[in-house]
């Protein structure tokens, strides 16, 4: 270990806690980092993560957490960030590794209940395996930024464009059914008149019925909103420029060991908030929800997801509205009856249907949806 790569932080924060190994020429394999304020904020608010991602010209990951959901109060600044780490890479077996070592030092992680992360990241079935009592969900702040960019990229008259983002704005600091069904609307439309599909595609308006995801950002007040989501792309952008100051990743990592204290030393913990017993039960609820594509115990939000996706590629808006609903009742009344080595037998609204174990996602729900022996009917919850 160089004893100047680490210099600053021992010498500011003697409790301080680093995991890492270097490679060749002094360079860094792999690193964990843990101040003691990091630590402290872990141990208090450990149940809901947000996990920002940052690369260098080398595209190496720092992978920075923050203590999240709605026992975290003010303020909303960097004291947040309870692990920071760059993994080997972010293959599997990596990114397996990170986590393993976020786990050593800190005691508390099987109090974590979620994990918030970007639409880019994939590899959502290590944390799974690394925190099997965990949820992973698409953050709130990234989705929105992910559609900001894309109705950016509509290139639309800059009236436009200002209405279509304050209206968005609007939505995402009041995450009500409501108004997150009209933005999805709005959003078709606006897609729809400059007949980009795939910009439809890639803009995936679907995540605003994704009720998981805004039930976990919606107890928020809309002065919280406005300062979490400022905080979160403050601090992406100061996380990115600062992991890209030097080739070196030796020479970043110091420098960003400077910016880290100087944001948080000497400041105070993150004030616990106090949460009415039904925010709390946000947290650990995986299913319910309200939304026009509700996300019943059988199907996960990204799955959910998935499904309203592809629908909304296949069908027109009425045909996509009248799925929705009909994928909303037979959620909620969908029940497993049994199954054998050939077939799975379900029922749903009181009809037995027998299908293929092997038969594909899609097209089991298509027969059950399409092809029940009685006709289903749109009921209002």
């Amino acid at each position: 270990m160089n004893p100047e790569f680490l210099q600053e932080l021992w010498t500011k924060d003697s409790n301080s806690k680093v995991v890492c190994q270097l490679g060749h020429q002094s360079s860094i394999n792999y690193l964990s980092l843990q101040t003691t304020m990091m630590g402290e904020v872990f141990s208090s608010f450990p149940e809901v993560l947000l996990m920002i991602r940052s690369y260098n010209a080398e595209q190496r990951a720092l992978y920075t957490f923050l203590a999240d959901g709605p026992r975290v109060g003010a303020p909303y600044d960097m004291t947040r960030i309870v692990h920071v780490a760059i993994p080997t890479n972010e293959t599997p077996n990596g990114l397996a590794g990170m986590f393993h070592i976020m786990k050593e030092l800190n005691p508390s992680w099987p109090s974590i209940q979620v994990f918030l992360v970007d639409p880019d990241f994939t590899e959502r079935k290590v944390i799974y395996e690394a925190f099997p009592s965990a949820q992973v969900v698409l953050s709130a702040c990234h989705v929105y930024a992910h559609i900001q960019q894309c109705i950016h990229e509509l290139f639309l008259p800059e009236k436009a464009e200002n209405i279509l983002l304050t209206a968005l704005k609007n939505t995402v600091c009041s995450a009500t059914e409501g108004n997150l069904k009209s933005m999805h609307k709005i959003l078709q439309r606006f897609v729809d008149a400059c007949r980009c599909i795939r910009m439809l595609r890639h803009m995936k308006p679907g995540w605003l019925l994704t009720d998981r995801i805004w039930a976990l950002h919606r107890w928020r007040s809309w002065n919280d909103c406005s300062q979490y989501f400022t905080m979160v792309e403050t601090l992406t952008c100061e996380l990115n420029a600062v992991f890209k100051i030097s080739p070196c990743l030796m020479r970043t990592t110091r420098g960003f060991i400077s910016f880290l204290l100087g944001k948080t030393l000497g400041k105070n913990l993150p004030e616990p908030r106090a949460c009415s017993p039904e925010e709390l039960t946000l947290i650990k609820c995986k299913g319910e929800t309200s939304e026009s594509v509700a996300l019943g115990p059988q199907m996960e939000p990204q799955a959910a997801a998935l499904m309203c996706e592809s629908l909304n590629e296949i069908c027109n808006p009425a045909a996509l509205g009248l799925c929705q609903s009909e994928l909303e009742v037979a959620q909620k009344s969908f029940k497993l009856v049994g199954s054998n080595e050939d077939t799975v037998c379900v029922q749903v609204l009181e009809d037995p249907n027998k299908t293929s174990q092997r038969a594909p996602a899609l097209e089991v729900l298509t027969d059950l949806l399409f092809f029940a022996k009685k006709p289903m009917t749109l009921i209002h919850f």
